[in-house]
């Protein structure tokens, strides 16, 4: 990333420190993801960050650690902060000893959040994914409205769903849900349901190889193996030559 354009974004970050914000102007949304990586909830969120009407929305972003999702965030001209002790719910958390530290640290996690909606006169909180869970409760204490995005399936944790979903549709003003099979996990007039879709250019596919074009790379991958320094060495007897070759077309219908 561009050095200049990363100090540009922090200055920027360093005002909204100290900014009264009126509430006048463009809402201040702190969005909040569990990754900085470029997996599919990364790309819908720096998506919707490239798409939004600055004029209304003036976002800002939490995440647990830097990654190449941070440089395109700030690519964008937008705040970007580290949450090293983001509470994440993951698998691993919820089948082993992890859940104490876990819970010993959503507290933590919450007044970080808290704190920094204070300081940085938020006025909505957004979480990007259902994994998240102190975003919501920072939010409630600091009296700001919380938007959570769900893409996940939860009921493969059946003695935790009726407690997350209690909490989930408890502190959000509303869910949002990636597909009607995810929406149908919770309380119909919570949920509205926005499909995620990435446009077939940036997920383009190339078309399969022609019959001979296929017919072609397996003839030159065998002839490498078996003109290979070790392959000769461990088999004095064997001479690949070029009728052998033609042969093993032939012999695939060519």
């Amino acid at each position: 990333m561009n050095p200049g354009l990363r100090a540009d974004t922090v200055v920027r970050a360093n005002k909204l420190m100290n900014d009264p914000h009126s509430g006048a102007g463009p809402r201040r949304v702190l969005h909040v993801h569990h990754n900085p990586d470029l997996y599919g909830a990364s790309r819908m969120l720096l998506r919707w960050l490239q798409a939004v009407d600055r004029r209304r929305f003036d976002p800002v972003v939490v995440i647990p650690e830097n990654g190449p999702l941070r440089g395109m965030i700030e690519a964008e001209g937008i705040p970007v902060i580290a949450h090293p002790r983001l509470t994440i719910l993951e698998r691993p958390v919820l089948r082993s000893w992890k859940i104490i530290p876990f819970v010993l640290n959503f507290p933590v996690s919450v007044f970080f959040l808290w704190r920094l909606i204070r300081r940085l006169h938020i006025d909505a909180v957004y979480t990007n994914t259902g994994v998240i869970l102190s975003p919501a409760f920072a939010a409630r204490l600091a009296g700001v409205p919380h938007v959570w995005h769900i893409r996940e399936w939860f009921q493969e944790f059946r003695n935790f769903w009726g407690p997350l979903r209690w909490y989930m549709e408890s502190f959000s003003a509303r869910l949002i849900a990636i597909s009607n099979a995810v929406a149908g996990q919770f309380t119909p007039a919570k949920v509205v349901v926005i499909h995620d879709a990435f446009s077939l250019l940036e997920k383009a596919v190339s078309p399969p190889p022609s019959r001979a074009e296929a017919v072609a790379a397996s003839i030159t991958d065998s002839t490498r193996r078996d003109c290979a320094p070790s392959t000769v060495a461990d088999s004095p007897n064997r001479i690949v030559s070029a009728s052998s070759v033609w042969n093993r077309y032939r012999a695939t219908g060519g």
